[in-house]
């Protein structure tokens, strides 16, 4: 999933492969890569969400699910906001002034996904 922001004219989405997976920003209309804002080798990263300089993403790995947020130009994983041990695995984003949104799938016996949205203050 990527995902656009208009005012400003980026882009950022996750990308997963053999060395591992990040969280990359391009800048529409403009030649190169993009910035890694965020990687990992062990743990996928993927469904950024963007406001201002901030990202907030979801890191799964063996340890179970978090939401994560970061100032954009900082280094490190910036810090937990939600977690999910085995209850549920977390899916797409929303990053506002104050709070991260996040919707929890949990599934049934049948294979069918029970949504459920929750937030945490930044």
């Amino acid at each position: 999933d990527a995902l656009v922001d208009r005012r400003r004219d980026q882009l950022v989405f996750g990308v997963a492969g053999p060395g591992g997976s990040r969280i990359v920003q391009r800048w529409l209309g403009r030649r190169g890569r993009g910035s890694t804002l965020v990687s990992s080798r062990r743990a996928l990263l993927f469904n950024p969400a963007i406001n201002g300089r901030s990202v907030a993403y979801v890191r799964s790995g063996r340890g179970g699910s978090q939401v994560r947020v970061k100032t954009r130009g900082r280094r490190g994983p910036g810090r937990v906001l939600l977690r999910r041990r085995r209850a549920g695995a977390l899916w797409s984003l929303a990053l506002t002034g104050r709070h991260v949104f996040a919707t929890v799938l949990r599934f049934g016996k049948r294979g069918r996904a029970y949504p459920t949205i929750v937030s945490a203050r930044r």
